[in-house]
């Protein structure tokens, strides 16, 4: 008989223990699954800013490149100018036109800013 009555308890402690262990699991099932969702909503966000900072550089670098390719042409242009008024002018005709470029080349660049 006594044998039963020890049987009974440990039952009895076996199965609130599996209430108790059950119970304790759900609550952190329950907010593990939240912390997870926040994980995934953060993550999306993450994605989606770093997409618009990505497109935000490759229209920068974009930018940047015409200004350089403009600034090298307008360089070039100026070039070939003081190079005709070399062969076609005197000395001071050709130190007037590299003033003149050099204003040219200011103007150009301020009216971009």
């Amino acid at each position: 008989m006594e044998e039963i009555i020890k049987a009974d308890i440990f039952f009895f402690i076996t199965s609130i223990s599996v209430i108790i262990s059950t119970i304790l699991l759900s609550i952190f099932s329950y907010y593990g699954i939240k912390i997870l969702k926040k994980f995934s909503q953060l993550v999306d966000t993450v994605e989606e800013e770093v997409g618009e900072l990505v497109e935000d550089f490759q229209g920068v670098r974009k930018d940047a490149t015409e200004e350089v390719h403009e600034i090298i042409s307008s360089i070039g242009n100026g070039r070939k100018h003081i190079e005709q008024h070399i062969v076609q002018t005197s000395w001071q005709e050709i130190f007037g036109a590299l003033f003149i470029s050099a204003a040219k080349i200011k103007r150009l660049t301020s009216k971009k800013k």
